[in-house]
């Protein structure tokens, strides 16, 4: 069960270049007492979260970065977890919240904060001069938290359904 008080900042820092961090996400890192991310997006931002508890862990220990993050919150504190691009496009908004569900999030305590960003199809887009337009979709064919033969089967019954 989670305790009142605390606040998880979910932000995305854009696409790598400091110029496509929007104003909103450093001022939400601003505001964070302690902030949690892969070890390469913290390096990123180092000088932003000087002075701040940092919590830095390699990829792949995403439900851990949202469990620690989650237990900061529950103990009243202000959190930002960060991820490349927007958080909420193949970032850490999904486990955050998946881990917050699974552990009785009343949806109220800790508040969260889903902070938007520039990710990096937007980005790529606008340099390469390609809009995303009409029909524009994206698939992650990641499989570091979903299993090859899931992605597979999906992609297969997409494909079925629109025959």
């Amino acid at each position: 069960m989670f305790m009142s008080g605390g606040k998880i900042h979910l932000i995305g820092l854009g696409p790598g270049d400091r110029a496509l961090l929007t104003p909103a996400a450093a001022g939400a890192l601003e505001r964070c007492d302690v902030v949690v991310g892969y070890d390469g997006y913290i390096e990123q931002v180092r000088d932003l979260v000087e002075g701040k508890q940092v919590v830095s862990m390699p990829l792949g220990k995403e439900m851990e970065r949202a469990a620690k993050a989650a237990e900061l919150a529950s103990a009243g504190m202000s959190v930002g977890v960060i991820s490349s691009g927007d958080i909420g496009v193949y970032g850490m908004a999904g486990p955050v919240f998946e881990h917050l569900a699974a552990n009785g999030w009343d949806g109220e305590h800790p508040k969260v904060e889903v902070v938007p960003a520039v990710s990096a199809a937007q980005a790529a887009a606008s340099v390469l001069g390609a809009p995303l337009m009409q029909d524009f979709c994206a698939i992650s064919l990641s499989d570091l938290m979903t299993p090859w033969e899931t992605i597979r089967n999906g992609w297969t019954r997409r494909r079925m359904a629109t025959s």
